[in-house]
C-alpha cells in the first residue's frame, strides 16, 4: 500500500479502556480527521469516507504526498501521489475486489480473506491474487492511550513476492502501515508516536 497498509488484540476490556479516556480519539473523531505521526517524521490524516471507508493523506520522510482511499483498513481501494496539492493521474492505481467496499470484511483475529483484486492504472489493468490473514496483536499505547490492535498479513501475487503488515485499530476503525516486504528484504517496522485528531 505504499505506506499504504496490520493483527488485533483481544477486544474486550481494552476497547471500553481507550473510550473512556480523556482526550483519547473515537471513530467519531474521523469526521474532522484523525492524524498518526510516526517515528521517521511522516504522517497520516484519516478521514471518513463512507460506511467503512476512510481517505488518507500521507507525508512521507522526503516531504512528498499521497493519497489512498480503504476500506475496513486493510482493503486498499485507490492509490495516488500528489503534486502541488493535486492529484496525479498518471500514478493513479484502483483496486476492485469484486464487491462494494462497504461489504469487504473487518479484520477480526483468526480471520481471512482471498480475492481476485482487478488493478487499473496508466499502464493497464491486470488481475492480482491477494490474501489477508488476522491474528490479535499487541495492544498500542500512545500518549496515555491505549488501543487493541489487530495485525493483517496481506500477500500480493506480484513478480516481487510483495508482502505487508498494517496494524488495524477497531476503535478507530483505520489501519497503518507496519511493515513491508520484497524479494525477502524486509522494511523496518513503523512505530507510531502521536495520534491527534484534526489535520
Amino acid at each position: 500500500m505504499y505506506r499504504p497498509l496490520i493483527p488485533t488484540v483481544a477486544i474486550v476490556s481494552l476497547g471500553a479502556a481507550a473510550a473512556a479516556q480523556d482526550g483519547c480519539a473515537t471513530a467519531a473523531d474521523l469526521a474532522r480527521g484523525i492524524t498518526l505521526d510516526f517515528d521517521d517524521a511522516t504522517s497520516e490524516v484519516y478521514r471518513a469516507a463512507g460506511p467503512g471507508i476512510q481517505t488518507v493523506e500521507g507525508r512521507d520522510d522526503a516531504g512528498a504526498y499521497y493519497g489512498l482511499r480503504i476500506a475496513q483498513g486493510t482493503h486498499l481501494l485507490e492509490y495516488f501521489d500528489i503534486v502541488d496539492g493535486q492529484p496525479d493521474a498518471g500514478s493513479r492505481q484502483e483496486y476492485d475486489y469484486g464487491t462494494a467496499p462497504a461489504d469487504l470484511p473487518v479484520p477480526t483475529p483468526g480471520g481471512r480473506f482471498s480475492a481476485e483484486v482487478t488493478v487499473a492504472a496508466s499502464d493497464g489493468v491486470r488481475t492480482e491474487a491477494q490474501t489477508q490473514a488476522y491474528v490479535a496483536g499487541e495492544p498500542l499505547a500512545v500518549g496515555g492511550c491505549t488501543y487493541d490492535t489487530v495485525q493483517a498479513v496481506i500477500a500480493y501475487d506480484t513478480t516481487d513476492n510483495y508482502i505487508e503488515s498494517v496494524s488495524y485499530l477497531p476503535e478507530l476503525g483505520i489501519g497503518y502501515l507496519v511493515w513491508n516486504e520484497s524479494d525477502g528484504v524486509r522494511s523496518e517496522d513503523t512505530i507510531v508516536t502521536a495520534i491527534r485528531t484534526g489535520k
